[in-house]
């Protein structure tokens, strides 16, 4: 099943915590954090409804709204911007297994649906994505989605991606009449496109109303998200290799001093993060960058166990 998330997520990819063994931040949605102050400065208004959710998630969807809609406009007359930006995300106690905290996501008359994204670097290949959820209440078409995309560069859909995991379920496996359904375990298997090592994990989860009924109270309550088994990378991720390509600075060609028995990935990067070149390269190979603009430039050499960087002058 193909699954596609907004573009808008990448923006918000440097203000997460990242790690690079594939393990999800705050899976276990123990950690929240007011962002009402931030919110405030960046509309420039007051606002009387507390913005608050999991640390190091994001929710997409009302971010996108707030940027890319008026529905906003409407408020500004008023004294203080008294709107249920997030009302859809809210704090639940107890968690799955007898934790303290897990989050509670459901659909809202603004959207009629909330989301959870985290983004994460992930170097490994893992087997299965787990974790619990429960509902409660009586909507027969609240949907819950929960979805991994892995990528390696731009990506926005599971056709594209490395790898992805899909979980779904309409209301609860439970007898829905009786509105309220104890903690639930899932796993959904990661099914791989490539034989690629990603870089990137894109998670999120979905939390939809009924359409024929905005009105209904009902939600889903998710915990415990986590990525099991498959291969992960070494410890040695990330580390600054200043004489693999050579010369620095260069004019017209590069060479890349790596002896390595299997194919590398250079990707190179200007100054404001493009990528500008992605190539599979060996031990000796000549790559030409005498039609990039002068500046600098960052490299990512990718080995069967860890990535490379070095940071390049171009200078014609």
């Amino acid at each position: 099943m193909k699954f596609t998330l907004p573009l808008l997520f990448l923006l918000f990819f440097t203000s997460s915590e990242i790690t690079a063994q594939c393990e999800i931040v705050n899976g276990n949605f123990e950690s929240w954090t007011d962002y009402t102050d931030s919110f405030e400065n960046e509309l420039d208004f007051e606002l009387t409804y507390p913005i608050v959710f999991p640390t190091n998630w994001f929710s997409v969807l009302r971010l996108t709204e707030i940027a890319l809609s008026g529905f906003i406009v409407q408020y500004f007359d008023q004294d203080t911007l008294d709107i249920p930006l997030f009302e859809g995300l809210s704090q639940y106690s107890p968690g799955a297994n007898g934790t303290e905290s897990a989050a509670r996501i459901s659909g809202d008359t603004l959207l009629l649906a909330s989301d959870l994204l985290q983004i994460i670097q992930c170097s490994g290949r893992p087997e299965k994505m787990t974790g619990y959820f429960k509902y409660e209440g009586e909507g027969q078409d609240t949907l819950i989605v929960s979805a991994v995309l892995f990528k390696g560069g731009d990506m926005v859909d599971s056709s594209s991606a490395i790898g992805y995991a899909y979980f779904s379920v309409v209301g609860s496996p439970i007898d829905i009449s009786r509105g309220v359904a104890d903690y639930t375990g899932f796993s959904a298997d990661f099914k791989y496109n490539s034989d690629e090592i990603p870089d990137t994990a894109a998670i999120i989860i979905i939390s939809s109303k009924d359409e024929q009924n905005p009105n209904d109270t009902s939600y889903h309550v998710v915990d415990e998200i986590q990525f099991e088994g498959g291969i992960v990378s070494t410890h040695d991720v990330y580390r600054e290799a200043p004489f693999i390509l050579t010369p620095n600075p260069a004019s017209e060609v590069l060479t890349l001093n790596l002896d390595s028995g299997t194919p590398l990935r250079l990707q190179l990067y200007d100054a404001i993060g493009n990528q500008v070149l992605d190539r599979q390269v060996s031990n000796g190979s000549s790559v030409p960058v005498a039609h990039l603009p002068v500046g600098t430039y960052m490299s990512r050499i990718r080995t069967d166990q860890e990535i490379l960087w070095q940071k390049l002058v171009i200078n014609h």
